[in-house]
C-alpha cells in the first residue's frame, strides 16, 4: 500500500466532508499549482487509510498568478504550511492502484488461452464465418466473443496498448470525481502466440445503435447520468459518442433510480468539443443523443462549467437541431403507429394500386442488361425499388428497433437503382445531376418521393455518395 506525498494536494469531491477535511481541502487548494491531484473516493478504507486516485487538474490562470503573488508575503504561506500539517495528522491517506480495480475479476485461465491459440487462424480470417464458437462483434476489428466463455469479450488491435492506458485513464477518472453510474468494463491484457488481446467484462446490453437509441428516448431515469457523462467527456476527451458506445445497463422500462451506462469503447479520446458537440456527420456527439431539452441543459451546463465551447456551432444552435430530431422521432413513431408498423415491424409497403402514386406509369426508358440495353417502364421501376426496399426490411437484424428495421440504403453505385439514376423525365438518358431540379426528375427520386408524398414510406432521410437513406 503507496501511502500519500505529504506535498500532494486531496480534495474530497462533492462527498459530504467533516469541518478539519473541509479546512484541509482549502489550505492544499491555496498550494495548488497543477499537476497531479488526489481525490478520496468513498469506501475504499484500509486499515482506517483512506483510499485515493491521483489523477491530472488544473488551475486558472488569475487564481494562480495571486497565489504565487501570496507566497512573496512569506508568512502567509508559512501559516498555511503549518495548518495543512496539523489537518493532515487527522487523516491518512494511501494512493489505490488504478490498474488493479479495472482487472478485478477477470481471470483468463490456461484453457481459455489454448481455446483461442486453437482458434487464431479462424478469428483472424475476419470472412471466416463458420464457427459456431466464434461470435463476431465487428467486421473492422477483431472484437468477437467465445460460446464457451459468454462472460468476455476479447479485442486485439494494432494499438491494443493505448487502449488499455484509456480504459485505466477513464476508470482513474470516474473513481476521481464519482461518476458512479458510468461503467467501465472490467478488462484485462493477455498475450496468445505474440498477440496482445483485452479481455473485457461482457454486459448484458441491447448491442443495436438502434435499440440503444431508442432506449435513451424513451428510458426515464438518465438525468444525473448524463450530468456525469458531461463531467467524463470534459475530463478524458471522450469524442466517439455515439448510442452504441453508451449502451443502457439498467433497461428494464421498470426500473426505478439513476441508470447506469457502460463505457464499452473508449478507444478515441481526442477532443471533449466533439465528444459533447459532435463532428458534422462524422460523431452524434452527446447533444445529439439526449431525450429532452432538460437533459440537453444539464449536459452544455456542465460544457460551459468545464470550459467546453464550439468554434464551430453555438450551444443554441445544436440544442434546437436536436430537440428537431427528437420531434421527427415522434412523429416516426406515430406513423408507425397509424400503419400498424409498431405490432408488425416488418410489415412489408404493398399498394394495390400503383396509379394512386401519380407518376406517369407508362413513362419508358432504357436499362444496361450486359451488352444490351432494354425497356423498361417506370411502373417496373416502382416495382422493383418497392421489392427492394421490402428485401431490406424482411433481413433487418431482429436485434433492432423499428426504427432500425425500417432504415435502409438504396445503394446507387451499382445495379438497377443506378440505372433508375440514369432516367430523366420522359426517359430521357441523364448524364450527370448538377443541381436539385436535376435530380427530382430521375426515375429514383421521383419514385421515392412519392412513396413519401402518399404515406407509404417516412422519408427520405439523407442522400450521399453511397445512394438513398430511407426510413420506411
Amino acid at each position: 500500500m503507496l501511502n500519500l506525498n505529504f506535498f500532494t494536494p486531496v480534495s474530497f469531491g462533492d462527498q459530504p466532508k467533516s469541518c478539519t477535511q473541509a479546512l484541509l481541502e482549502t489550505v492544499d487548494s491555496y498550494f495548488y499549482l497543477g499537476g497531479k491531484k488526489a481525490y478520496v473516493i468513498p469506501g475504499h478504507i484500509q486499515q482506517d487509510i483512506k483510499g485515493t486516485v491521483l489523477t491530472e487538474d488544473s488551475a486558472p490562470f488569475l487564481i494562480t498568478a495571486l497565489k504565487v503573488l501570496s507566497y512573496l508575503t512569506v508568512i502567509l504561506p508559512m501559516i498555511m504550511l503549518i495548518a495543512k500539517a496539523i489537518l493532515r495528522s487527522f487523516d491518512s491517506f494511501h494512493i489505490v492502484n488504478v490498474q488493479q480495480v479495472l482487472e478485478e475479476g477477470i481471470d483468463i485461465s490456461q484453457e481459455i488461452t489454448q481455446k483461442i491459440q486453437q482458434l487464431m487462424p479462424k478469428i483472424l480470417n475476419r470472412q471466416n464465418q463458420d464457427d459456431p464458437e466464434i461470435i463476431r462483434y465487428t467486421s473492422s476489428n477483431l472484437v468477437f466473443s467465445l460460446t464457451s466463455v459468454p462472460d468476455l469479450i476479447f479485442k486485439s488491435t494494432n494499438d491494443i496498448d493505448r487502449r488499455f492506458e484509456k480504459m485505466v485513464k477513464a476508470q482513474e477518472v470516474c473513481l476521481a470525481h464519482q461518476l458512479g453510474l458510468l461503467v467501465i468494463p472490467h478488462a484485462k491484457k493477455f498475450n496468445v502466440g505474440g498477440r496482445s488481446f483485452i479481455a473485457e467484462q461482457r454486459f448484458n446490453i441491447q448491442r443495436h445503435e438502434s435499440a440503444q437509441e431508442q432506449l435513451h428516448t424513451e428510458l426515464s431515469g438518465l438525468n444525473e447520468t448524463i450530468r456525469q457523462l458531461a463531467i467524463f467527456i470534459a475530463k478524458t476527451g471522450f469524442s466517439d459518442v455515439e448510442w452504441r458506445n453508451i449502451p443502457i445497463i439498467d433497461d428494464e422500462p421498470s426500473f426505478q433510480g439513476s441508470r447506469r451506462i457502460a463505457l464499452i469503447d473508449l478507444e478515441e479520446m481526442t477532443s471533449p468539443v466533439t465528444g459533447i458537440f459532435g463532428e458534422g456527420s462524422l460523431r452524434r456527439g452527446l447533444i445529439r443523443c439526449l431525450s429532452s431539452e432538460e437533459q440537453i441543459d444539464i449536459a452544455l451546463t456542465e460544457a460551459s462549467r468545464h470550459g467546453i465551447i464550439s468554434p464551430y456551432v453555438a450551444p443554441d444552435e445544436v440544442k434546437a437541431k436536436r430537440i428537431e430530431e427528437l420531434q421527427n422521432y415522434e412523429q416516426l413513431k406515430q406513423f408507425h403507429a397509424r400503419n400498424g408498423i409498431l405490432e408488425n415491424p416488418r410489415k412489408p409497403i404493398q399498394i394495390d394500386d400503383l396509379s394512386t402514386l401519380d407518376l406517369n406509369l407508362d413513362e419508358q426508358g432504357f436499362i444496361n442488361k450486359g451488352l444490351v440495353r432494354e425497356p423498361i417502364t417506370l411502373q417496373n421501376a416502382v416495382e422493383d425499388v418497392i421489392s427492394q426496399i421490402n428485401k431490406k426490411i424482411d433481413e433487418a437484424p431482429i436485434a433492432a428497433a423499428v426504427k432500425g428495421m425500417r432504415y435502409m440504403l438504396l445503394n446507387t453505385s451499382r445495379g438497377t437503382l443506378l440505372d433508375y439514376l440514369r432516367i430523366g423525365l420522359n426517359g430521357e438518358e441523364v448524364l450527370g445531376i448538377s443541381s436539385d431540379e436535376e435530380e427530382n426528375q430521375v426515375w429514383l427520386k421521383r419514385i421515392i418521393n412519392a412513396l413519401v408524398t402518399k404515406g407509404h414510406i417516412f422519408e427520405l432521410a439523407m442522400v450521399n455518395s453511397h445512394g438513398y437513406f430511407v426510413q420506411a
